[in-house]
């Protein structure tokens, strides 16, 4: 089972959210990458990378960024 799918409210860090299996990022600064397998986001002086499949963005604001879809995995760099 995916962890990810059991989740219901998660608090990873400071601005990011996973509520139902959907990651909202506030405050990001960059989207340096994005295809339906992988996005790659900037915040502050961290990358976030985030693995699935049919990843799509269902919110973009100026500070605010919703990713919705299959998520695997999540990376901080």
């Amino acid at each position: 089972m995916n962890k990810l799918k059991s989740l219901s409210s998660f608090f990873i860090e400071e601005g990011i959210t996973i509520i139902n299996n959907k990651i909202n990022i506030i405050n990001y600064t960059k989207i340096n990458y994005f295809s339906l397998n992988k996005i790659k986001i900037t915040i502050g002086n961290k990358v976030i990378v985030i693995k699935g499949e049919k990843l799509i963005l269902i919110k973009l604001l100026n500070d605010e960024v919703e990713i919705d879809g299959e998520i695997k995995t999540i990376e901080f760099r």
